[in-house]
């Protein structure tokens, strides 16, 4: 026995997953039954997203890895270190 659920989504999402769900080998339905199944298991909603950097991000990342490789790096020993040095930055 199963039962309907009418859930309103944009017609280009609808688009998408269909495509992906096939890619993958399944419907539609069967995606959406699953996460329904996991939901009621698990009592949690888990979202996994991606999203392309920005190009400040890119730049920052770019950044810390000429940083590391001159060895201006910081290291502390704890948490609590890392933190205390964050606050003393915050101060000044």
């Amino acid at each position: 026995m199963s039962s309907t659920i009418t859930v309103r989504v944009q017609p280009d999402v609808k688009i998408q997953a269909q495509r992906i769900a096939k890619e993958l080998g399944f419907s539609l339905s069967s995606i959406i039954n699953a996460f329904l199944r996991q939901f009621v298991r698990e009592k949690t909603v888990r979202f996994g997203l991606y999203e392309e950097p920005t190009e400040y991000t890119l730049k920052a990342i770019e950044k810390s890895k000429k940083d590391f490789s001159k060895g201006e790096v910081y290291k502390f020993s704890d948490g609590k270190k890392a933190i205390e040095f964050i606050n003393d930055l915050i101060k000044e």
